[in-house]
């Protein structure tokens, strides 16, 4: 479960209502940054994105619950 402070977690509690989505990052390349970015095979897949222009920062930690252990990516 992923709550980022982002303003799109105020619609969602606004909503009651969880959105499901991924992350749009391939493993083992560069980090996307803007929307821009996507791959173009990922593109043609959508139906919508939310462009919040450029993003500063890294990806999320992926956390193992089970073995309690971080998982490289």
């Amino acid at each position: 479960v992923r709550m980022p402070n982002h303003w799109i977690s105020r619609i969602v509690q606004e909503l009651d209502l969880p959105i499901v989505t991924t992350s749009a990052n391939r493993t083992g390349k560069e980090i996307m940054t803007h929307v821009d970015e996507l791959d173009i095979k990922l593109k043609s897949k959508l139906e919508f994105a939310l462009d919040d222009g450029r993003i500063a920062g890294h990806p999320s930690t992926i956390i193992d619950t089970i073995q309690n252990k971080r998982i490289e990516r």
